[in-house]
């Protein structure tokens, strides 16, 4: 969806500022006959109230010390940029011109629409790497389920594990760390601390990418390399000071397709998918 013109976010930003002091029909009269609101047209207020209205903005009047953060934020939310934020915008030189756009009409600087973008892209993130994570847990287990394969959803319990699945196998149990994605093309996840230790200190541990599709529905199933892991983390260089959390963009040769040790013979009996059928996409 487009960013509003420029007017109609400069007249949504007014709406808010008069609504929660003036009834509705005192806020048009007030539009209409004071001079310092005569730069604006009567039809952009009305479609600013409109766009107000989609937005739920007037369901429930936001008491938001700045108002200008919030009309930004909503008006940049469903660009085409937004959701790759972290790739695409790492300056507020990098700010796409819609969003410069957006930031002049509402009074914001470079520098506040630039935090304000990351502000809003770190929540709706993390949400929706959440909401994946769990898609992508849940399909392994029902995986490892319809293989036979006692599974036991550890995570559901507690995050402290080190690992969210657990398999239990006739000569030992896998401990399977399940990351998910829904972007082809693309295999990028965060792996904390305590999951990376927990990967050192047991030989049964596995970092399972698991590539969902549309309706986060499981379409392909690979394995980490551990070994490219422990080679891209980044090295504590003080005692004093430690990562808790890394980003990693996994590399095509560290990809094995399916679950490593489930995807060779005689495991017929094993879910194709997590043999590695179809392999992981390139």
């Amino acid at each position: 969806m487009p960013v509003p013109p420029s007017p109609v976010l400069k007249a949504a930003l007014r709406w808010l500022e008069l609504l929660p002091r003036h009834e509705l029909s005192r806020a048009r009269a007030l539009f209409r006959s004071l001079p310092e609101f005569n730069d604006i047209s009567p039809t952009q207020y009305e479609a600013a109230y409109d766009w107000l209205q989609e937005r739920k903005f007037l369901d429930s009047l936001p008491h938001s010390t700045d108002l200008r953060t919030t009309i930004f934020t909503a008006a940049i939310a469903d660009t085409l940029w937004f959701s790759d934020v972290d790739v695409l915008i790492t300056q507020p030189e990098d700010l796409p011109s819609d969003g410069l756009r957006a930031a002049e009409a509402v009074g914001l600087s470079n520098e506040d629409a630039f935090a304000a973008v990351w502000h809003s892209w770190r929540k709706v993130d993390a949400a929706q790497r959440a909401h994946i994570g769990r898609a992508g847990e849940k399909a392994i287990v029902n995986l490892l389920s319809a293989s036979g394969i006692p599974a036991d959803h550890v995570s559901q319990h507690s995050d402290g594990y080190g690992y969210d699945v657990s398999a239990t196998l006739p000569d030992r149990t896998l401990h399977l760390e399940i990351k998910a994605t829904n972007k082809r093309g693309q295999l990028r996840f965060y792996l904390s601390r305590n999951e990376f230790e927990t990967m050192r200190r047991d030989p049964d541990w596995i970092l399972v990418a698991v590539r969902l599709n549309t309706e986060l529905e499981p379409v392909s199933v690979a394995t980490v390399c551990r070994q490219w892991i422990s080679e891209t983390v980044p090295a504590d260089r003080k005692a004093n000071g430690r990562w808790e959390s890394v980003r990693l963009d996994v590399a095509a040769s560290a990809i094995c397709p399916g679950i490593s040790r489930l995807s060779s013979p005689p495991a017929t009996s094993v879910h194709g998918m997590l043999r590695g059928e179809p392999p992981w996409p390139g």
